[in-house]
């Protein structure tokens, strides 16, 4: 996905979710991915993230992989532990913990700034 001048976009370094869609469809992953305006909506914070134009800048759409991620990796933690063992439980336990350390220096230090 290139926030630079080019057919994908506006030119001006954002991009909608249109966009989005189109790169998605150009993975050919094996389930195909169409973000939805409710999709969009709440990626972005109900549109907090984006411009006038309903648009997100690089950082907004780093900001929303990482966000992503983080969600995705909690889900499957949870699910995890819920058929885990008292042993197998502490351990995910503290590997939660650990994420949420890293997701703390991530968003609110030094490599927020990335």
């Amino acid at each position: 996905l290139s926030f630079a001048d080019n057919d994908n976009n506006a030119g001006d370094g954002t991009v909608s979710l249109q966009d989005l869609n189109m790169v998605l469809r150009q993975l050919k992953l094996d389930r195909e991915i169409d973000l939805t305006q409710d999709d969009w909506s709440l990626i972005t914070e109900h549109g907090k993230l984006c411009d006038s134009k309903d648009r997100i800048a690089k950082c907004d759409f780093i900001l929303i992989l990482r966000t992503q991620l983080s969600d995705y990796i909690h889900r499957n933690a949870a699910v995890a532990m819920s058929s885990a063992s008292n042993q197998e439980s502490s351990i995910l336990s503290a590997i939660k913990v650990l994420l949420l350390l890293v997701e703390e220096n991530v968003v609110g230090g030094s490599a927020a700034a990335t």
